[in-house]
């Protein structure tokens, strides 16, 4: 096998000792190991933009990468993670619906964890490095995963309207929402114009690509969705936009 890749993503926050003590465990058992932190500001308890932010990001991985999603679990968890294989990557997290969010389209394989471990960080660490030497399914049994698809954006052609989320806060203060950018192009073709109520402020702008615009705009990222950000970021800050707030443009 090539080189040994784990990705891991929470909502512990930067500044949480377990992340350390995460990385630690792992270099234990696997000195060769490579871990990648997507984000650990995930907001708390939401398996849905977990999903999200796996969904957009493990195919830059190489194949074989592992990705541990830590969101919902703490110092004291001692239920056994669950895992599935996509692609060629495996994905390990607990059964709170988040895996099979990521792939709500396809028949997945779920597996529980049926080996020993001190509470379900260490059965998390054991199982990855199983899926790394290629014995993950020695100790792992087939299991049944609840599928909830919670946040899911949807464009109606009758009534011009697409309906999101917001899923995700960047660093600058940005908002990024799991509006595909193929939805909105597709809609803004048929139409001429379009009107996005959110708290004071009425968004009426789209751009190609970020500009010096101080009014709130939609802008399409590097993720394939859509994007609100203003010239200089910081529009969450003046908005107080919260994370899953509802998210609707009606086209004129």
């Amino acid at each position: 096998m090539g080189v040994k890749v784990v990705t891991l993503i929470s909502d512990w926050g930067r500044g949480d000792l377990g992340i350390g003590i995460m990385r630690g465990r792992f270099l234990a058992q696997c000195p060769d190991c490579h871990l990648i932190d997507l984000t650990h500001d995930v907001e708390l308890q939401s398996s849905s933009q977990t999903a999200f932010v796996l969904e957009h990001v493990y195919d830059n991985f190489p194949q074989g990468t592992v990705h541990l999603t830590l969101t919902e679990v703490s110092c004291w968890s001692t239920q056994p993670p669950v895992i599935t294989e996509v692609d060629g990557h495996f994905f390990i997290g607990m059964e709170n619906g988040a895996l099979a969010e990521i792939f709500d389209d396809r028949q997945l394989a779920f597996r529980k964890y049926t080996g020993t471990g001190n509470g379900t960080l260490e059965m998390m660490v054991n199982l990855a490095v199983a899926c790394l030497d290629g014995s993950w399914q020695s100790v792992t049994e087939s299991t049944e995963v609840e599928r909830v698809r919670t946040f899911h954006a949807t464009y109606n052609s009758r009534s011009s309207r697409i309906s999101g989320h917001i899923v995700y806060v960047d660093h600058h203060n940005n908002i990024v929402t799991n509006i595909p950018v193929e939805m909105f192009r597709e809609a803004m073709e048929a139409h001429s114009g379009f009107e996005c109520s959110l708290s004071t402020f009425h968004i009426r702008r789209f751009h190609e690509h970020f500009m010096q615009d101080s009014q709130p705009y939609f802008v399409p990222n590097s993720l394939g969705v859509m994007e609100i950000v203003t010239y200089g970021g910081r529009v969450r800050l003046l908005a107080r936009w919260q994370q899953e707030l509802n998210i609707e443009i009606d086209f004129k």
